[in-house]
Order: structure tokens, then sequence, then C-alpha cells
């Protein structure tokens, strides 16, 4: 039976009562210079559904011997190891745990778990206990959590044109299908960050899968102008992220400069008016100059002509 003095999980000889027996004030003692130590824990924080996961429980007898190693998940056993007992180890059913029986002989401080479900997220805890006359128990938990990958795997970018002119608007969306949780999107233009108000969030839209599993999809869209700043070699490159969880994945694409002499409607309609303006001057100047030209050589000629007959012919 497993000692315990006061509150503490591990016993202490400063609260055991003086009217306890001498080996009792002894066994407490003892606990205080030997007994188990457990080192490490592993159990993945992030596991992709139907897959396959280790957990590890690593640990120090000292001068102790080991009398049983077991796995819970969620407070429920499902794995226990007695090196003392026959069988030596036992798995029990527990819902969201398939335990793989394979490799648990060679590696008794080590577990597989395979075909893992959504059921199988859950707060796993490591417990070894020493052997008798003390029974010391220590233990650590660890969480883990299966997620559903985007389908088909990288998220998907729509509505964005293969092409683009200076100074036009560039738009378009990204889109995560049918992953659980709801994956966080996230844009990124030439390896910047983007957000509000570039970038809108729709609502996640659930909906239940042929095999009865919830699953989210989810949407944000971008809408920027573009100018000189945003080209590199000719060339947009977008990206956007997809993350569930610290998991990752990635769509880029790029995005070409149609036209590298197209300018931008206000400056060239700018540049119209001036170049219209000056042919419109141009043009008066030339239709008043010419007219004024002729006037004036036209009564030049006359008054010569006049000028030289009366010269020539007085009588006239």
């Amino acid at each position: 039976m497993r000692l315990v003095c006061g509150e503490s999980k591990i016993p202490s000889p400063c609260h055991c009562p003086g009217i306890l027996l001498l080996g009792l004030a002894l066994q407490c003692s003892v606990l205080m210079t030997v007994g188990i130590r457990l080192e490490n824990v592993t159990v993945p924080s992030v596991a992709i559904i139907g897959q396959s996961v280790g957990l590890e429980c690593q640990y120090r007898l000292e001068d102790d011997k080991l009398y049983s190693l077991k796995w819970y998940k969620n407070d429920q056993e499902f794995f226990r190891y007695s090196p003392n007992s026959r069988p030596n180890i036992v798995t029990f059913q527990t819902h969201g745990v398939q335990v793989d029986n394979q490799e648990l002989h060679n590696h008794p401080n080590r577990v597989t778990l395979r075909s893992l479900s959504l059921n199988s997220s859950g707060l796993f805890r490591c417990e070894v206990v020493s052997e008798s006359p003390v029974f010391q128990t220590v233990f650590k938990e660890r969480k883990l959590n299966v997620i559903i990958p985007p389908n088909p795997g990288n998220p998907h970018l729509s509505k964005f044109s293969p092409t683009i002119h200076m100074y036009e608007i560039l738009t378009g969306n990204c889109t995560s299908y049918k992953s659980y949780p709801a994956a966080n999107l996230t844009f990124y233009i030439n390896e910047r960050k983007w957000g509000s108000p570039n970038v809108t969030e729709y609502e996640s839209v659930k909906e239940i899968d042929r095999e009865g599993k919830e699953v989210w999809t989810s949407v944000i869209g971008l809408r920027v102008r573009v100018d000189n700043n945003f080209f590199n070699k000719g060339a947009i490159r977008i990206k956007c992220k997809a993350s569930i969880l610290g998991r990752e994945w990635i769509t880029s694409k790029n995005i070409t400069h149609q036209n590298k002499n197209y300018q931008h409607p206000l400056y060239s309609s700018a540049r119209n008016q001036y170049s219209s303006a000056s042919r419109i001057r141009w043009c008066h100047s030339s239709s008043w100059t010419f007219p004024l030209f002729s006037i004036s050589a036209i009564f030049s000629s006359l008054y010569i002509l006049y000028f030289t007959s009366h010269i020539f012919n007085p009588t006239l």
C-alpha cells in the first residue's frame, strides 16, 4: 500500500506524527534518499488523423525497483507494464485508443498508438510506481491533439489573374477545404505578410463529411492596388499559408507584369489633355496666323500695284 505522510504525494518524515512506530518513521526517511525519478514523457502535441504516434516514458530507478508503468488517457488506463506479473503487459479498451502490440515486449516504456481518430485527442499521463514496501508514484501529463489537414493538402488560390497592369487592383481568394479544426489563413506578397484592410476574413463554414466527421472550410480575400514596389523582376509572388496548431501548408503563384510601358489612367489622361491642349494652341495660332499673313500680303500687293501704275501712267 502507498504511504503518504500529510498531504504530500512524496512522504516526508517531518509530517509523521510522533506516535507512529519507529518502522514507519524509518520508511518515511528512506524516501528522502532513494526513489524513482521520471525524467521525461514524450507525447506529440499534434498528430494527423489516421497516422501512428509513439508515446515514451523515460525514468530512472535509482536504488529502487519498478513495480509498474501505466498509461492513461483522460484518467482512463489503457496500458500497464508490470515486470513481475504474468502476463507482464496488459492493454485495456479505451475510446479512441488503439495500441500497437508488436513492439511492446522489446520496448515496454514506449507505446505506439495506431489509426488515430479525432477521439484519440486527450490528456495522456504516464505513471511509474516503485516496488514495495514504498510504492512511490510519479507521473507526468501531456496533451495530444489530432487534426484533419486541409483537403487536398495545400490551400487553394483562386480568382487571381495571371497577369496585371501597373496600378491595377490585385484581387483573389485563398481557401482551405475540410479541415479540423478550421485553418488560420495568411496572405503574403513577396514574403511580406498582409492583413486588414487589404485582407478580408470570411466566416468559416462547417459541414459533416461522409464519415460523419466535423470539418471546416476557411476563406480569406485579398484586394490591393499594385505599383512599382510590388514587382520583382517583372512579377508579383503571392503566397497563402494555412496553419492548424503549429502545422503549416503553403501554396504560391506568380503574377506577371503585362505591359511595362503601361501608365496609370490618371497620368495618361493628364498627358493626353496636355497634348490635346498643345495641339489646340498650335492649330489656333496657325489658323489665325495664316489669314493675317494672307490679308497683309494682299494689301501690300495692291498698294504696290497702285503706286507703280500712277508713276508710269499719270493720267490714271
